[in-house]
């Protein structure tokens, strides 16, 4: 039999996994998919973007097709990947700014406009909204309109004051306004104002001297619901402040708290993202997401699955009643009617922590380990074109950080 040895040298080395059984001067990668970070789903399919890599699922027959710079993609790093319902194209954006197209099958175009352009601070892309073939991108500057039929930038709004930069984290528009989610506060403007370059035709409107109702400070997410428009005021986005994210919802008239039923506080909650989907409001709060109608009555409850705690950075719900949420230890996470949870990743290594390989019969053994950092990730194998993880066993279930692993023959 043969014996597993696992060492424990003070030497933190990154190293990526090498392919095998791929066809000589090829490539394969081997990534892991289980901390998913955007959602979005449309045309049949989700589409799911990870730390690591991007994934499509498609549901008629539940296979997957992993999408990266080996079949086309232009970057890595992806933090946002949204379906467009108008053209059924679907937007990527990467960490660095980078932006890739998908259009019908599966044509790949690659629009680095942002990522050139000399920007003096921070040009992350926050969130992607759209209205028909126009794209609202949430940037660290500012905002972007970029046309998904013509493969370019219509246009750039820079917010503040005299035209200076904002931190934009998410868009809306209730069909008269656009509606901005920002480090600043709500910004508004006229959605047909033909000079929305202009900062004068913007408004902040976190005015509490002048007699509205909303808090000054950061906001992180907004949606527009059934003619209203749904805000949160995020207090743990810029602060160590936990828990004190609050709603807020206009109602064309004035601003209020909105205290979803069943809550029983305004406050108290960490709040990632909102969204309307198909016609019902879904809140992502720490630990569990809520669906609301259009009469503000809960329809739907999502908290904890796989004996474990819900972790969700992003959520959309479909046509159907399902729910695909952006889990960070379970990748795409689905809940169907009749059907229940279940998790959809593409094969590969439990986590993205990778230390030292040894190679031994056709299989290779991965030490996912650091110095110090209580990594409970246990090991991994390939074999066979497949991987698993190690753990959970008692010979090694309270040992943490492997840092090596060597075969005895």
């Amino acid at each position: 039999m043969k014996k597993i040895s696992l060492l424990f040298p003070i030497l933190f080395i990154l190293v990526s996994l090498t392919a095998q059984q791929i066809p000589i001067g090829a490539w394969q990668e081997h990534l892991s998919y289980k901390n998913a970070i955007s959602v979005t789903e449309g045309g049949g399919m989700v589409y799911c973007a990870t730390t690591s890599g991007i994934f499509s699922y498609k549901k008629s027959d539940n296979s997957m097709t992993r999408l990266s710079k080996v079949n086309g993609l232009s970057d890595v790093e992806a933090v946002v990947v949204e379906y467009n319902p108008y053209n059924g194209k679907v937007l990527i954006a990467y960490k660095n700014s980078n932006l890739d197209l998908i259009e019908g099958n599966n044509n790949i175009i690659n629009i680095p406009d942002i990522k050139r352009k000399s920007i003096i601070g921070n040009k992350a892309i926050n969130s992607i909204y759209f209205i028909n073939q126009f794209a609202y991108l949430s940037c660290g500057f500012g905002i972007v309109v970029f046309d998904t039929e013509r493969n370019e930038v219509k246009d750039t709004y820079y917010i503040g004051a005299a035209g200076s930069t904002v931190n934009v984290r998410d868009i809306t528009s209730d069909g008269s306004y656009l509606y901005v989610a920002s480090d600043n506060g709500i910004y508004r403007a006229l959605l047909s104002n033909p000079n929305l370059a202009n900062f004068n035709s913007w408004t902040l409107i976190n005015d509490v001297a002048a007699g509205i109702n909303l808090v000054a400070g950061v906001y992180n997410a907004i949606t527009s619901f059934n003619g209203n428009i749904y805000t949160n005021y995020s207090k743990y986005t810029m602060t160590n402040a936990y828990g004190e994210d609050s709603l807020f919802v206009f109602d064309g008239t004035s601003w209020s708290h909105f205290i979803p039923s069943g809550w029983g506080s305004v406050s108290g909650y960490i709040i990632p993202s909102l969204k309307t989907c198909n016609n019902q409001l879904v809140i992502n709060r720490e630990y569990a997401i809520f669906a609301f109608d259009s009469g503000l009555t809960g329809t739907a409850y999502f908290s904890g699955y796989f004996s474990d705690q819900t972790r969700a950075n992003n959520m959309v719900l479909d046509n159907t009643g399902a729910i695909w949420i952006a889990d960070k230890k379970y990748g795409l996470v689905s809940w169907r009617p009749g059907i229940g949870y279940a998790s959809h990743v593409p094969n590969g290594p439990a986590s993205e922590n990778v230390l030292n390989m040894s190679l031994s019969d056709d299989q290779l053994w991965v030490t996912p380990g650091s110095y110090g950092k209580y990594l409970a990730d246990g090991l991994y194998k390939f074999k066979d074109e497949e991987w698993s993880n190690i753990k959970g066993i008692p010979a090694i279930d309270s040992l943490y950080d492997f840092m090596n692993v060597l075969v005895d023959p």
